[in-house]
């Protein structure tokens, strides 16, 4: 009887090892699975971090590269006044030689 009971009580250990064990498998497995996870989900994070500095730093390249055009076109605008206005003189400064010289024309052909 005593032997009866020292068997069963070593099958239920030998059950209670082997579940054990079997607990302890499975929790590596998941840890593993786990820090995989993590690992996985930071490196996609500095991914998408560096992603995004890439981004804000090409936003920044670009406006900058914006203010400058910007700048030039102000500086470009001003020049084609200028220069309107002084086609606009030239062309009345034209009109007026012409006049003159319409002028003088007649007058010589009348003393002429």
């Amino acid at each position: 009887e005593v032997r009866a009971l020292q068997e069963e009580q070593q099958q239920q250990v030998e059950s209670l090892q082997q579940h054990l064990e079997q607990l302890q498998e499975e929790n590596r497995l998941v840890h593993e699975k786990h820090q995989h996870h993590s690992w996985s989900s930071y490196v996609e994070k500095t991914q998408l971090t560096q992603a995004h500095e890439g981004k804000n730093n090409e936003v920044v390249a670009l406006t900058k590269k914006l203010e400058v055009v910007m700048d030039e076109n102000s500086h470009l605008r001003s020049a084609l006044e200028s220069m309107s206005s002084s086609k606009m003189q030239t062309e009345h400064s034209h009109q007026g030689l012409e006049a003159n010289l319409a002028t003088v024309t007649r007058d010589l052909e009348h003393r002429v």
